[in-house]
């Protein structure tokens, strides 16, 4: 009778460390397939863009003045890389009447820049002429491309603040006018230190669509600059390729 307990305890002791062995293997081997596989995976899928320290935005701004027939020894500020704001020395603006030209370049991750123009000019008291030109600038040549810049979905550019509720007639006009012509009232802010641009509603010609025609009709109505949403609502991220829409 005591034999047979002893063995009965040995058993038990030696079914009891098999259980504690199974249970510590099975612990060890969950946080693999939990935990890291998807960790690797998104650092797999993040793009890595290369670090800019020369003035590129400088460099195609001089082969943009080049190709405009533009004289004059343009000004290259310290730390200049992908943006640049032309400013010439001993450059005289008209009174009263303003030009702005701005360089935004933003890497391709295959190499080479998608590189945005902005040039805007606007007499006091109006809200100026827009104008966006876009090149492949690599190896300090420029090449011209077709319009690659996001625009967002109509009701994206509406303001939703509760503080100001649209008027639905409002709405419908500027919605109808919008889908007329997209690409002529939307506005964009660039950002190529952050990879980033933001989009917002504004009309890109004061002469076309915010002064009167011949028969005295408005396209675009004082109402519709209270009805846009700040262009933080529509940020987009350059991925090396193309704008994606930023979460």
């Amino acid at each position: 009778m005591k034999q047979f307990f002893l063995l009965f305890a040995s058993l038990a002791i030696l079914a009891s460390c098999g259980n504690q062995n199974q249970n510590k293997n099975t612990n060890t081997e969950t946080p693999e397939v939990t935990e890291a596989a998807p960790a690797a995976q998104e650092q797999e899928a993040e793009v890595k863009l290369p670090e800019i320290t020369e003035p590129v935005a400088y460099q195609a701004w001089m082969e943009i003045a080049k190709s405009h027939g533009l004289e004059g020894k343009y000004i290259c500020p310290e730390n200049s890389t992908v943006g640049y704001t032309a400013e010439a020395e001993n450059d005289e603006e008209a009174e009263g009447y303003m030009i702005d030209d701005q360089v935004s370049c933003y890497p391709y991750k295959d190499g080479g820049f998608f590189t945005v123009h902005s040039h805007v000019e606007a007499a006091e008291g109006q809200g100026g002429e827009f104008e966006y030109t876009f090149y492949n600038f690599k190896d300090g040549v420029l090449t011209k491309i077709d319009n690659p810049l996001p625009v967002p979905e109509f009701a994206d550019l509406l303001s939703d603040s509760k503080d100001a509720p649209l008027q639905e007639d409002m709405v419908a006009r500027l919605e109808n006018l919008f889908k007329s012509r997209p690409g002529d009232f939307v506005a964009y802010e660039f950002y190529p230190e952050e990879y980033k641009l933001k989009a917002y509603l504004h009309p890109l010609s004061w002469g076309r669509d915010v002064e009167p025609d011949e028969t005295g009709h408005y396209n675009w109505l004082e109402q519709f600059y209270e009805m846009r949403a700040r262009p933080d609502k529509n940020t987009y991220k350059w991925n090396g390729e193309s704008f994606i829409k930023a979460e």
